[in-house]
């Protein structure tokens, strides 16, 4: 029997842990869409984190590792994935007004400062666009792609995407920050 954590907003609306018989985390998954009416939809339109073993120190799985059989007496934690809240830039726009006033109506240089800082800010999130990460698998043709046994986190090169701030032990790729190439005319 595995036990399966549902952690957020899943554990509190479908329950915190279930006993099953299943052989790897994906039939467990498998098994609740079939068992639990909803659940389907709510995991369908969120982005999850699957962990294999305890949560402080298992192991973060992949799509491909959830195929993978695990242990008996293993567990199994479904949480929500840590993401930004996006947004279009509007309320930091307004907050960055809101104290440009407040410190012109108070005689705050520094409480300006920020406020410009702020309004510009979310002008600049306004009006560029969010860059599209395309997928990997789309980047190689299928008879070069890698054995999952053997893949390992993906490493990005792509301008304008985010550098991930990641608490705990996580497999990750690498995000470039800053490369650059010079070239030059040498005469001989």
């Amino acid at each position: 029997m595995k036990t399966l954590y549902l952690h957020g907003f899943l554990g509190a609306r479908f329950g915190e842990s279930f006993s099953l018989d299943v052989r790897d985390p994906a039939e467990a998954i498998r098994a609740l869409l079939i068992q639990i009416p909803g659940f389907e939809a709510v995991i369908r339109d969120g982005d999850w984190h699957v962990v294999r073993g305890p949560l402080d120190g298992g192991v973060s799985l992949d799509e491909a590792g959830l195929a993978v059989a695990v242990s008996d007496e293993s567990e199994i934690h479904i949480l929500p994935a840590v993401s930004g809240a996006g947004g279009d830039g509007l309320f930091q726009t307004i907050a960055g007004a809101v104290l440009v006033a407040v410190g012109v109506y108070t005689g705050q240089g520094w409480l300006v400062n920020a406020g410009v800082a702020l309004t510009l800010g979310g002008v600049s999130q306004m009006l560029s666009p969010t860059p599209q990460t395309g997928d990997y698998g789309e980047r190689e043709r299928p008879d070069e792609r890698p054995s999952f046994l053997f893949d390992g986190p993906t490493n990005t090169s792509t301008q304008g995407l985010p550098v991930p701030v990641i608490y705990g032990r996580v497999k990750v790729g690498s995000v470039v920050a800053s490369a650059g190439m010079t070239a030059e005319e040498l005469d001989e």
